[in-house]
């Protein structure tokens, strides 16, 4: 505890000396060591959000948000659509700036440094704005900001140099008055530059102390969000068990050349009652009913894809979270039957595949995580998955881990999961 703690701090203490960079090479030590660490989660989605990096910064939070439950992370989350135009708003600006259409850009670009998502990019892009326009000092002021994040960013350092040599190749005349001038605005701009960084410090020094601070906090406010949650899901814990039982009923009915119930559909279907329509659905072959009987049954199977995959997959959420992995288990199994073209898809199926870790089924779990990768290689889950495919099989067959680990050598050496562990895969014989 106190070890990751005092690397904790050593990354933030860097990050609030301008190496940023830096900083994330701990967080991401860290994460590769413990995924449970929330803080320094955050804290990495913090460092890539201000660095412009936003699908990894969101990529961070979600893992943060599913794995851990971290309500910091979900707020995050919550407004990253604004941030999304924020960068789109961001690429137009730069093409603005292409096309030397300065005021536009300066316009795109106010707008973006309203949040402190990209805010290097943001500010350098403002800078080489105002060196446009020959306004070297405001430009500085910007470049001041860029070098207080990352004191050795190239565009910084380059944009500095370049009103560093413009001023020197155009110097006037020298005469007493004017040096005495010059001399009086250096000094005033050394006292500003000087007083300026330490309160620009203070303040980012602030705001991430008060971050860091409530990343640490989650660890006394998960044990009672987990109650809630234990509270909050008694009502779908005691609906799993009737549908064992309904499913045997609906079993012994058949037997019995049983009736399509149509009214319990219906009223299912008014009710939304997704575990009722669930079991009735998936105890009838929709190929031998009736015109009405399946009229009936797809409107209470479309119900089922529309909004009963989002029911079952929170119900199994709350389960995870509450560590009941057998019911959430079968929550998310109900889930992935009707989720084909559901945008939850892939969460189903990655938590499917954690689901059945967290139960020892070690056999199903790689059968999900390997269908992840295939099916969703791009997604937020796949260096994960691609570690836990390396990390599991290394145990049974070191050829096939040692796949995995070469993708995520090949696809994915800068995420947190090419570390030592994998790297140890991949050196063995």
């Amino acid at each position: 505890m106190k070890d990751w703690k005092k690397q904790y701090d050593k990354s933030i203490h860097l990050f609030q000396n301008g190496e940023i960079d830096k900083a994330l090479i701990i967080c991401e030590k860290l994460i590769s060591e413990n995924l449970k660490n929330t803080s320094a989660l955050n804290l990495k989605g913090l460092l890539l959000y201000i660095k412009g990096d936003l699908k990894s910064a969101e990529a961070a939070w979600k893992i943060n948000k599913d794995f851990n439950d971290d309500g910091i992370s979900k707020g995050y989350l919550k407004d990253i659509q604004k941030d999304w135009e924020r960068l789109s708003l961001y690429d137009q600006a730069l093409k603005d700036i292409k096309g030397m259409y300065i005021n536009d850009a300066e316009k795109k670009l106010s707008v973006c440094s309203e949040s402190d998502f990209n805010k290097i990019n943001v500010n350098n892009a403002i800078a080489f704005c105002f060196i446009k326009r020959g306004e070297y000092e405001k430009a500085k002021v910007h470049i001041d900001i860029v070098r207080g994040i990352d004191k050795n960013n190239k565009v910084a350092l380059d944009n500095y140099k370049v009103i560093k040599e413009f001023s020197e190749e155009h110097k006037p005349n020298i005469n007493f008055n004017l040096i005495i001038i010059t001399l009086i605005i250096c000094f005033v701009g050394l006292i500003s530059y000087l007083l300026y960084k330490p309160v620009s410090q203070y303040i980012s020094k602030v705001r991430t102390n008060y971050i860091a601070s409530r990343s640490i906090k989650k660890d006394d406010t998960n044990n009672t969000d987990k109650i809630n949650t234990n509270q909050t899901t008694n009502n779908t814990k005691q609906q799993v068990p009737n549908n064992s039982t309904t499913d045997k009923n609906m079993e012994s009915s058949k037997q019995q050349e049983a009736k399509f119930p149509l009214d319990q559909v219906k009223a299912a279907v008014n009710d939304k009652d997704y575990n009722k329509l669930y079991t009735i659905v998936t105890s009838f072959d929709k190929n031998t009913l009736g015109v009405n009987d399946k009229i009936a049954y797809n409107s209470g199977e479309q119900l089922l894809i529309n909004s009963g995959v989002a029911s079952f997959y929170d119900a199994g959420r709350s389960y995870f979270s509450a560590k009941d992995f057998a019911n959430a288990k079968i929550e998310f199994e109900k889930a992935s039957k009707f989720s084909k073209d559901n945008y939850l898809n892939p969460h189903i199926i990655y938590m499917l595949g954690t689901t059945n870790e967290r139960l020892e089924d070690y056999e199903r779990a790689l059968v999900y995580y390997d269908q992840y990768v295939n099916n969703y290689y791009s997604g937020d889950y796949t260096a994960e998955c691609l570690y836990k495919l390396a990390t599991i099989n290394n145990n049974s067959d070191k050829a096939k881990a040692k796949q995995y680990a070469e993708k995520i050598s090949k696809d994915f050496s800068k995420s947190m999961y090419y570390n030592s562990t994998i790297k140890d895969i991949l050196n063995t014989q």
